[in-house]
C-alpha cells in the first residue's frame, strides 16, 4: 500500500464538470492513468466502476457460482463496451484474449442466506479484479438490466453481504493500477467473512474505510492469502465480537501487521488474527488494560518469526484472554512482562507452548489462581533453564498442569508453597524435564483428584530422577507411592 501510483485526475474533473451527472451514473466510467494518489485512496472512478474481472491469460473462464441453493434472482453482466444482460448463475463467461474483461451486478440486498448457501466468482485462468464491490448488492429501486443504478452507497444493509464472495480463488489478482474498491463505512454482521479466503494470488487488500465493527465483519476475510505481503489500515477504535477473527491467519508473507487501535476490547476480536504468519517479526502495540474473554486467543500462534512482543498492560484479565497467544513462536527469546495479581479461567493456557528459544520466564505475581490458568504455558520451550517463583498459596483445579512439561534444559523450579492440593493441580507439571535436580513441595493435604500424576521426570527413564523435599511431616505413608527421594525440610 505504500507504493504510489500513475494516474490522472481526468475522470473527477469531467464527472465534476457535468451539469446534472455524477459519476455514480456512469456505465463505463473513464480510468485515470495518473494521479498521487496512494493505493489505499480510491478514485471518484473506480469507486463509480461495477466489481469487474480481466483476464491476464486468454481464455479465462469467470463463472459465478451458487453453493447449495440461494435464493437469489437479479444478476447482470456486462462484456467489455457491450450491453448489460441478465445473468444465469453458473454461467461460464469465456474472456478470449487477455485484456478481455466482464462486469457484474446485482439487485440484491445479500449474496448469502446466513446460512450455508452463497454465491462466490470462480475463474480457470489468471484474472485481475477491480472496481466496487458495492455493484453485487446494489438494490437500488428502480434499477433495471437496461439501466443499473451504480450507486456508490457505503452503507451494508444487510448481514453476511459478501460473506465467501471470492473464496477458493487462486486465480484471483490484484490489479497495478485499478483498485478493487471496498468503501463501506458501514458493516453488518459477518458482511466480509472469508471474502478472499485461500485466494493465493492475491497482493494487494482493498482500502477498509469502517470504523465501527459488527460481530465477526472482517473474521477470516484474507485467511490463507500467502501472497499478501501488507495488510490495508484499520482505522476502528470501537470493536465487536470476533470482528477480526483468523483475518490474516496463514498469510505467510505478510511482514507488518496494521496498527491496532482499540483500547476496548470484545470476545474473541483478535483470536487468530496473525495465526501462521511466518515472516510477521515485530507484534503490533496493544493498547488496551482491560481485556475480554479469549480477545488475545492465539493472536501470534506460530508465527515463527516473531522476535518483538507487544507491551502486555492489562491487570484485569478475562477467561482465555492470552491463550496461545505466542504458541510455536520458536524465534521468540524474550517474554513480555505479566503485571496481573489475580488471574482468570485459563488467562495463561499455552500462552508460550513451543516457544524454544525462550530462556527465561516471565515473573507471574499473581498470588489468586482460577482453574487451568498456567496449563502448558511454557510446555516445550526447550530452552527454558528456570522457572519463575508461584507465589499462591491456595490452588485452584488444573491451575499448574502440564505448566512445564517437556522442558528438557530446565534445571531449577520454583517452591510450590501450598499447603492443601486441588484436583489435578500439579498434573504433568515437570513431566520431561529430565535436568530437573530438585524439587521442593510442602504440601500437606494431597487429597486433590489425579494431583500429583506423572508431575516429575519419570525415574524408570535414563535420567536421574529429581529430589523431592517435602515438609518434615509427610515423609512417611504419605508419600510411600512416589518413586523419588524424599528428604525433609523443616
Amino acid at each position: 500500500m505504500k507504493k504510489m501510483m500513475n494516474r490522472m485526475l481526468a475522470a473527477i474533473l469531467v464527472c465534476s464538470a457535468m451539469l446534472g451527472a455524477s459519476c455514480q451514473d456512469s456505465d463505463n466510467p473513464v480510468l485515470p492513468n495518473e494521479t498521487d494518489n496512494p493505493a489505499t485512496t480510491p478514485t471518484a472512478a473506480e469507486e463509480s466502476m461495477p466489481l469487474t474481472l480481466e483476464a491476464k491469460e486468454a481464455g479465462a473462464v469467470v463463472k459465478l457460482e451458487k453453493y447449495q441453493d440461494p435464493s437469489l434472482r437479479n444478476f447482470y453482466y456486462k462484456e467489455d463496451d457491450g450491453e448489460w444482460k441478465e445473468y444465469t448463475l453458473g454461467t461460464g463467461i469465456t474472456l478470449e484474449k487477455a485484456g478481455d474483461k466482464v462486469q457484474f451486478w446485482s439487485n440484491n440486498q445479500a449474496l448469502h442466506n446466513g446460512g450455508s448457501d452463497y454465491v462466490h466468482f470462480t475463474a480457470s485462468a489468471k484474472c485481475y479484479v477491480y472496481g466496487n464491490v458495492m455493484s453485487m448488492i446494489d438494490d437500488q429501486e428502480g434499477a433495471t438490466a437496461e439501466r443499473p443504478k451504480f450507486s456508490t452507497d457505503k452503507v451494508i444493509g444487510a448481514s453476511h453481504a459478501l460473506r465467501m464472495l471470492f473464496r477458493d480463488n487462486d486465480n484471483l489478482l490484484s490489479h497495478a493500477t485499478i483498485k478493487l474498491v471496498l468503501p463501506a463505512t458501514t458493516l453488518t454482521q459477518q458482511c466480509y467473512s472469508a471474502m478472499f479466503y485461500k485466494c493465493s494470488s492475491l497482493t494487494e487488500a482493498p482500502a477498509l474505510e469502517a470504523t465501527e465493527l459488527k460481530d465477526n465483519c472482517y473474521s477470516s476475510m484474507f485467511y490463507g492469502c500467502t501472497a499478501l505481503a501488507e495488510a490495508p489500515e484499520l482505522k476502528a477504535e470501537t470493536l465487536a465480537e470476533a470482528c477480526y477473527y483468523g483475518m490474516f491467519s496463514g498469510c505467510t508473507a505478510l511482514t507488518e501487521a496494521p496498527e491496532l487501535k482499540a483500547e476496548t476490547l470484545a470476545s474473541y476480536c483478535y483470536q487468530s488474527m496473525f495465526e501462521g504468519c511466518s515472516k510477521l517479526a515485530e507484534a503490533p502495540e496493544l493498547p488496551a488494560t482491560k481485556l475480554a474473554s479469549t480477545c488475545y486467543y492465539g493472536m501470534f500462534s506460530d508465527c515463527t518469526a516473531l522476535t518483538e512482543t507487544p507491551e502486555l498492560k492489562a491487570e484485569t484479565l478475562a477467561e482465555a484472554c492470552y491463550s496461545y497467544m505466542f504458541k510455536g513462536c520458536t524465534a521468540l527469546a524474550e517474554a513480555p512482562e505479566l503485571p496481573a495479581t489475580k488471574l482468570t479461567e485459563e488467562c495463561y493456557y499455552s500462552m508460550f507452548s513451543g516457544c524454544t528459544a525462550l530462556a527465561e520466564a516471565p515473573e507471574l505475581p499473581a498470588e489468586e489462581l482460577a482453574e487451568t490458568c498456567y496449563h502448558s504455558m511454557f510446555e516445550g520451550c526447550t530452552a527454558l533453564t528456570k522457572a519463575p517463583e508461584l507465589k499462591a498459596a491456595k490452588l485452584a483445579s488444573r491451575c499448574y498442569l502440564s505448566m512445564f512439561e517437556g522442558c528438557t534444559a530446565l534445571t531449577k523450579a520454583p517452591e510450590l508453597k501450598a499447603a492443601k492440593l486441588a484436583s489435578r493441580c500439579y498434573l504433568s507439571m515437570f513431566e520431561g524435564c529430565s535436568k530437573l535436580g530438585s524439587v521442593k513441595c510442602l504440601a500437606t493435604d494431597l487429597s486433590g483428584e489425579n494431583s500429583l500424576n506423572d508431575w516429575l521426570v519419570d525415574a524408570g527413564t535414563e535420567v536421574a530422577s529429581p529430589k523431592l523435599y517435602v515438609d518434615k511431616s509427610m515423609t512417611g505413608a504419605a508419600w510411600q507411592n512416589e518413586r523419588f527421594a524424599v528428604t525433609a525440610v523443616e
